[in-house]
């Protein structure tokens, strides 16, 4: 849930599969959405629903005050571009690590190949997000999003 001057927005994220990342494409990104979001200090969910009335009717006192303020607004709008654009603004690539990542350990008990931890160990030092920062989130699971 995102709090912002008692404005309380729900968002549900659904993690659907954990995938390979192409090196050649940045991280975060949007891959799908719909509609725009509501304008920054609209008033929560009952302001925004004021906000589109009075926008949709020119006879309404705060039509021309509500243009004024925010221009024009289509609430059907959804630009995949502006919301990866807005993401790597926020979000800086990672650096690249100049120190090699330590390689999975042989395990002589299984035959030779690396145990689950020690591969696991390898494929987080490889991932670049500090250990503070993982969270395990397991597959169509939902997330309280801050």
């Amino acid at each position: 849930m995102c709090t912002t001057f008692g404005d309380d927005w729900e968002h549900d994220l659904l993690l659907e599969a954990i995938l390979q990342p192409d090196p050649n494409i940045p991280y975060p990104r949007c891959i799908a959405g719909e509609r725009n979001c509501p304008p920054e200090d609209v008033g929560g969910s009952g302001g925004y629903e004021n906000y589109l009335v009075a926008l949709a009717d020119p006879e309404d006192e705060e039509h021309e005050d509500l243009l004024a303020w925010r221009g024009p607004f289509d609430r059907k709008h959804f630009s995949l571009a502006a919301i990866n654009q807005q993401l790597q603004k926020k979000f800086h690539p990672l650096r690249v690590r100049t120190v090699p990542p330590t390689p999975a350990q042989p395990n002589p008990a299984k035959g030779g190949g690396p145990d689950k931890a020690s591969l696991l160990r390898a494929l987080w030092a490889v991932s670049g997000i500090p250990p503070k920062d993982r969270t395990r989130i397991h597959r169509n699971e939902k997330v309280p999003w801050n």
